[in-house]
């Protein structure tokens, strides 16, 4: 999805007085759920921020991708997620979507424990290969 659904300014209306809109909150929430449900993937990201977009669409629509594990997280609250995989997946990649800094840790079988901290400056998905 491009988007501008968290800009705060109105757009004028263009030449044919047509005004142009942007994705409704409730749009953008269907598409997301859509997706959550189907094992995809809905990406929001203004003009601006379409080619974060773009690497990330490109990566998953690469053959052979599996979704091993997805989940919606609740804003501002803590969370611990487990999930577990074996040594015939390669080149794992880790897709974390949001619009706020993130501390997270990635923990292996035998204990080692790998920690993370994204800076997200706005809304967009970041990559980690794994």
């Amino acid at each position: 999805m491009i988007t501008d659904v968290f800009a705060r300014r109105r757009r004028r209306r263009g030449s044919q007085g047509v005004a142009s809109r942007s994705m409704s909150q409730n749009d953008a929430q269907l598409y997301s759920d859509l997706a959550q449900a189907s094992g995809g993937q809905a990406i929001e990201v203004s003009k601006s921020d379409l080619s974060f977009a773009t690497r990330v669409i490109l990566d998953s629509s690469a053959t052979a991708v599996v979704t091993v594990f997805q989940v919606v997280r609740n804003p501002g609250r803590p969370d611990n997620f487990t999930f577990t995989v074996d040594g015939s997946l390669r080149n794992m990649t880790a897709y974390i979507t949001g619009t706020s800094s993130l501390t997270f840790e990635l923990t292996s079988s035998t204990g080692l424990v790998i920690a993370f901290v994204l800076q997200m400056t706005s809304c967009f998905t970041s990559s980690i290969s794994l």
